[in-house]
């Protein structure tokens, strides 16, 4: 499909196993042009080895058994290279996305997906529980902006709580605004002779002022972030908050959403192509 209206999620269960389920679907939506992601979700320690280099390798095989399911449906079938591993409680089982190690899990991965050439999906970008207690989005910048900086083409997390138990639609609102911000943290920026102005350089050299040249006045707002998204200004980072103001405002921002009148996602004709596919898929 040129323009896929969907893009699917199908988990290789750790340690190197396939769903007979999942498999059959993927094929049928390998042949349909939807794009798979392959997130492969292992726990390190529990279903895998608790190493990061030994987890890495694991879920790299795992990942790419399943381009080979994709591709033997359909050559060339779009196809999205994803993991979303994290070290375990080895107490209680629990999944850990907060580990100090999962960075270094998705970075790795990220590098590995970069090497085979394939779109990524291995970033996340979830604050999950922390957003509970913020007063802004700042405070939530040091997190995410790790996460900006890991070789991803997209991110997962948005809206999860409770270590991806739920979701909720308050905490994809704070987790958007959020990213907004952290996200300038990886930004491109310009190294152009016209960005650098040695001649600006120069002349402020003499007068001690940058403020009223030029070259600050019609650049300043696309340099700073905090000229442009307000969220990120030293104003709005100094102001006094209190604790769970950011979920308030994101609550807010909810109901004025889902009060507007629904626009369909998908027109008639595309919902019996879904429809279709979904029952090829039986």
């Amino acid at each position: 499909a040129k323009r896929p209206i969907f893009s699917a999620v199908q988990c290789p269960i750790s340690p190197l196993t396939f769903e007979k389920g999942l498999v059959e679907a993927q094929v049928e939506l390998a042949r349909a042009g939807i794009p798979v992601a392959a997130m492969a979700a292992s726990v390190t320690g529990l279903t895998s080895p608790v190493t990061i280099s030994g987890t890495l390798a694991q879920v790299n095989a795992e990942s790419l058994a399943s381009l080979v399911i994709s591709q033997a449906a359909k050559k060339g079938a779009p196809f999205i290279y994803s993991i979303d591993s994290s070290p375990g409680d080895l107490k209680t089982g629990s999944i850990d996305y907060g580990a100090l190690e999962v960075p270094m899990i998705r970075t790795g991965a990220g590098q590995m997906s970069r090497f085979y050439g394939l779109p990524t999906m291995v970033a996340g970008v979830g604050l999950e529980n922390l957003a509970h207690t913020m007063s802004n989005e700042w405070e939530g910048v040091p997190h995410m902006s790790i996460q900006s900086m890991i070789p991803s083409d997209l991110g997962t997390g948005f809206g999860g709580i409770d270590m991806a138990t739920g979701a909720s639609f308050e905490q994809l609102v704070a987790d958007a605004w959020t990213w907004r911000v952290a996200r300038e943290f990886a930004r491109d920026f310009d190294t152009s002779p016209e960005a650098i102005s040695f001649e600006t350089i120069r002349d402020a050299g003499m007068d001690g002022n940058f403020l009223g040249k030029r070259h600050t006045i019609s650049r300043f707002r696309k340099e700073t972030i905090g000229s442009a998204i307000p969220q990120a200004s030293l104003e709005v980072r100094t102001r006094p908050g209190r604790q769970g103001d950011l979920i308030r405002r994101a609550q807010e921002e909810v109901k004025r959403i889902l009060s507007k009148p629904k626009v369909p996602l998908m027109t008639k004709e595309e919902m019996t192509k879904v429809e279709q596919c979904m029952r090829r898929s039986h």
